[in-house]
């Protein structure tokens, strides 16, 4: 008695994981259309709202201009509007300054930082003026938070404050 062995042909191999392929991505897209019909998001969803727009504008304050701006927030149609100032503890330029706006539900981050890129800090104080722009918000009261952090320090709160945008 003698048994053969017939081994698939490359083509073969190619066409069958093909197919394979195939399946599976019908498979996964009936299981994500599934899941999205029952109320759970797909990946990459927020289920905290739409994606958040920053824009955010620094330019130095002269000091003839009268005292440093407070903080302070006003919201608006779609968004929040936060300006104020800020002292470094070093020489520096308006784009070392950097923000990032952060949400968890209706409580948002403002978190404005300095980040020197030539020469490290050299010691002195500047002073800027700044303006935040939080878009692409529902409407709705939320808890606006406002940190300043310098190199290394922890930072601290500047304004910490409920926001109604309409």
């Amino acid at each position: 008695m003698r048994a053969t062995i017939r081994y698939a042909t490359r083509s073969e191999r190619v066409r069958g994981a093909r197919t394979s392929l195939a399946k599976l991505r019908i498979g996964l897209s009936s299981l994500v259309l599934g899941l999205m019909a029952f109320g759970v998001p797909a990946c990459g969803d927020d289920p905290t709202g739409p994606e958040m727009l920053l824009d955010f504008t620094v330019q130095r304050f002269n000091p003839i201009q009268g005292s440093l701006p407070s903080d302070a927030a006003v919201g608006g149609v779609g968004a929040i509007t936060i300006t104020g100032g800020i002292q470094t503890p070093c020489l520096a330029q308006p784009e070392d300054l950097k923000a990032e706006a952060l949400r968890e539900g209706v409580a948002l981050a403002l978190r404005i930082r300095l980040e020197p890129e030539q020469g490290g800090c050299i010691p002195g104080v500047d002073s800027f003026s700044y303006e935040a722009r939080i878009e692409n918000l529902e409407s709705g009261t939320y808890h606006l938070t406002v940190s300043q952090r310098f190199l290394d320090d922890a930072g601290y709160v500047t304004l910490d404050t409920d926001v109604t945008v309409n």
